[in-house]
Order: structure tokens, then C-alpha cells, then sequence
């Protein structure tokens, strides 16, 4: 605030602290509960004198920083100052009084002002975004804010801001929705509900999603190979299933193979039990 002519709240010149007493008051002696009482009211006074003595320590050296860079920054205005507009800056100025008398002899006109304003804006918004800006859009968002609030300051009008910021973010994909729905209020002159900072945090809510969405990953499906089906070990209620060999083997054709031949040692067995 003390840096900021502009500024609207109310500016007071800081003043030197006050110091306290002396000396804190002195214990009396005297009989009984009258004794104590005064007692107690004295330990009481002394608290409080020891108390605004330690704030008048802190406000004596705020005090004297405040008076240390006052005199700095009166010292840096003299000697930057061309010598034709000291004159201006009578000593009796403080520092406050001094930076809104400069600024009232060094401004430029109103109308430059305002010429340099949409020219500006002209050229920033002559660009079109295809696609999010590397580093998000807070960069872009604050310098179009920055032209905003210096034409509103200079009471320059700038009635088709909104549909510039759409032709501007409108080919963004995350944004078509959104700036789509702001150009039929547009065409129904319904733009009430819409201001600069409603934009800007639109399209900063739309830049966290994006770059969520941009971090997720997709979830691949597990691919179901024949020969994984065909040796994978299957258990149903605790029994095995049956290995391949002792599966029913079909041909190409579809008609049934012949089942695999015993072995000569079950042929044997067959005989001599055939013959007892």
C-alpha cells in the first residue's frame, strides 16, 4: 500500500512510538490485605509497563528502518530525477507524495494510452491456438487478464472480448464444448453471466482434466493363446483335468482317431489271464 498511489484504501504517514514511563511504580509497604491488595495491583502495573516497554523496543526499530529506507528512497528520486522537475518535489513531499507527482508529470496522454491498448490486444489476440500450450495456459491467461484490467483502468471498452477468446481457444479439442455454448449466448445476446475470471477459470478447470486424462493410462486386455489354453493345468473341485494324451484325438475332417495302442506288457497280461 505504501508503494501504490492507486491504491484506495486509506494511507497514513507512520509516526514516531511512544515511550512509557520510566521507571515501573514502587511496592509500598503496608499492613495485612491492604498490603497484599496493592501488591497485586502493582505486580500488575509492572506487567503491564514491562510489556509496552518490549512493544516500544520493536516499534523504535520499525521506526527507524522505516526512517532509514525513506531516506534512501528520497535520495535515489533526487538523483534519477532530471534537474528541470525537482522543482516539483519540494522537501516538505514525502515519498508517496513525491512517486504520484512524478507519475502526474511523466504520464503520457489518455488517448495513447488507450491507442497503445488495443493495439496490443489487437496483436495478442491475432493469434490462434490449435492445440494446449506446452507449459499450460496460466502464461497466456495472466498477460490477457493484464490487457483486461488495463482497459477497464483506462476506460477503454473492448465489447468483443468474448467472442475473441473464443476464436482464439475455440480449436482446442478440450474446449470446443465449452466455447461452443459461450457463442450461443453470444448469439442470443445473453452474455450476462460470463465475465473474465469465470473464462479463466473455465479454461484452467478444463487444463487440470486434461492433463489428468493425459496421465492415466490405458488398460491392456490379456491375449488368450491356443497353446496357453491347450497346457494350462486346470483343477475343478480339486481333481485335475484330463492331460491331452488321454482326450479324444479328432481329425482335420472332424471324424475320431484312433486311441493310442497298449503298451506290449498290458498284451502279455491280457493273453495269460485269457488262457487261466
Amino acid at each position: 500500500m505504501y508503494f501504490d498511489p492507486d491504491s484506495v484504501a486509506v494511507y497514513t504517514e507512520p509516526v514516531p512510538p511512544v515511550k512509557p514511563v520510566d521507571e515501573p511504580p514502587l511496592k509500598r509497604v503496608e499492613p495485612s490485605q491492604v498490603r497484599k491488595a496493592r501488591e497485586a495491583r502493582n505486580e500488575r502495573k509492572e506487567y503491564i509497563y514491562y510489556e509496552l516497554r518490549n512493544h516500544f523496543r520493536y516499534d523504535e526499530e520499525a521506526w527507524e528502518k522505516y526512517l532509514d529506507m525513506d531516506a534512501k528512497l528520497r535520495e535515489r528520486i533526487q538523483s534519477t530525477v532530471a534537474p528541470h522537475k525537482k522543482a516539483s518535489l519540494p522537501t516538505t513531499y514525502s515519498v508517496r507524495q513525491s512517486l504520484i507527482e512524478l507519475r502526474k508529470s511523466t504520464a503520457l496522454p489518455v488517448e495513447t494510452i488507450r491507442q497503445k491498448i488495443q493495439t496490443e490486444y489487437q496483436k495478442f489476440m491475432g493469434v490462434a491456438l490449435h492445440d494446449w500450450p506446452s507449459r499450460g495456459p496460466t502464461n497466456w491467461l495472466a498477460e490477457w487478464e493484464f490487457l483486461i484490467n488495463l482497459a477497464t483502468r483506462y476506460e477503454e471498452p473492448l465489447p468483443s472480448w468474448l467472442s475473441d477468446i473464443c476464436l482464439v481457444w475455440e480449436r482446442v479439442s478440450d474446449l470446443a464444448f465449452y466455447f461452443s455454448d459461450v457463442q450461443i449466448s453470444i448469439q442470443k445476446n445473453d452474455t450476462a453471466e460470463y465475465t473474465p475470471v469465470s473464462v479463466i477459470r473455465a479454461i484452467e478447470f478444463y487444463w487440470v482434466r486434461h492433463k489428468q486424462r493425459s496421465e492415466l493410462r490405458v488398460a491392456s486386455k490379456p491375449k488368450a493363446t491356443r497353446s496357453a489354453v491347450s497346457t494350462q493345468d486346470v483343477t475343478l473341485n480339486g481333481a485335475k483335468a484330463r492331460s491331452d494324451r488321454s482326450r479324444r484325438h479328432f481329425t482335420r475332417r472332424g471324424r475320431r482317431s484312433r486311441s493310442p495302442r497298449p503298451n506290449r506288457a498290458a498284451k502279455r497280461a491280457q493273453r495269460h489271464k485269457g488262457r487261466a
